[in-house]
Order: structure tokens, then C-alpha cells, then sequence
């Protein structure tokens, strides 16, 4: 048996990238559940196209390898107290990193710091967040900017 590519076609291989890609941008204004509704498809299929459409565009603009200033927030994954940390570059106004796991613990925070590395946090000049302690505490041990670590 033998199986053509084609190049217009998803990865999934079962919507075209054109229509994935319209369903992305949808999503950007829309729920899931309402853009699902709109194209009597299931919330799965159109959260699988959300996310293959998101991580195109994160392999197409990567983020910078200086960042000036961040902004840290936390959002609901699902009913019941399930949160995802996001950290966005003020600067270019788009998030740049999204825990891959449920919390918003320093540790969970940690994390981003870890991956970006001292060499990057060094040129940080804002970090902007609500007054979640976990947070402020986390920025507060990798930040250069931090008094208290002058």
C-alpha cells in the first residue's frame, strides 16, 4: 500500500492547512466551544487545529533572545482550580512560554526562569504580575534587577 503526501493538506490529514489555519484565528477571538459550534465540528478537532495552528506560528516567530520586559500571569485550563503559568514579552505583545504542566507554584515558575537561563535573565528590566506571592517570589530569586540581590 502506498500513501500520497500532499502538501495541502494538515498533519492530521483530515482539513487542509488552509481551513486549520482559518480555525486558528478564529480561536483567537472565539472559545473553542463556539468556534466548534460554528463548523458543527467537535471542541477536540478544533482544539487539536488550535494548537497545531499556535505552534506554526511559535516556530515561525520565535521569541527573542533578549528580553526587556515580561509579564507573568496564570490562566484556567479547566474547571476547579487548574492553572497553566503563561509569560509574555511585553515588548513584542505575545506570550513566549506556557508550563507544560497544571500549577502555579514558584517551582512552576522556576521553571521558565530555568529554561531561559541566568545569561538571559540578566538583561530583564520589568517583570509585570499580579500579587500572587508564588510569583513575586520566584522573580524575585532569578531577577538581576532585584534590590535585593544587589
Amino acid at each position: 500500500m502506498k500513501q500520497e503526501t500532499l502538501a495541502w493538506l494538515a498533519e492530521s490529514g483530515r482539513f487542509t492547512r488552509r481551513f486549520e489555519r482559518f480555525i486558528g484565528k478564529q480561536c483567537q477571538t472565539m472559545t473553542v466551544k463556539e468556534v466548534a459550534a460554528l463548523h458543527r465540528l467537535s471542541w477536540d478537532q478544533v482544539r487539536r487545529m488550535d494548537v497545531a495552528f499556535m505552534r506554526k506560528l511559535w516556530a515561525e516567530h520565535l521569541p527573542r533572545k533578549r528580553l526587556r520586559a515580561i509579564g507573568i500571569d496564570e490562566v484556567s485550563i479547566r474547571k476547579g482550580h487548574s492553572y497553566a503559568i503563561v509569560v509574555a514579552d511585553l515588548d513584542q505583545e505575545r506570550p513566549i512560554w506556557m508550563s507544560d504542566v497544571l500549577g502555579r507554584s514558584a517551582e512552576d515558575l522556576d521553571r521558565f526562569f530555568d529554561d531561559m537561563g541566568p545569561e538571559r535573565c540578566r538583561h530583564l528590566q520589568v517583570a509585570v504580575m499580579d500579587m500572587w506571592r508564588a510569583f513575586r517570589n520566584s522573580t524575585e530569586r532569578h531577577n538581576p534587577f532585584n534590590p535585593a540581590r544587589s
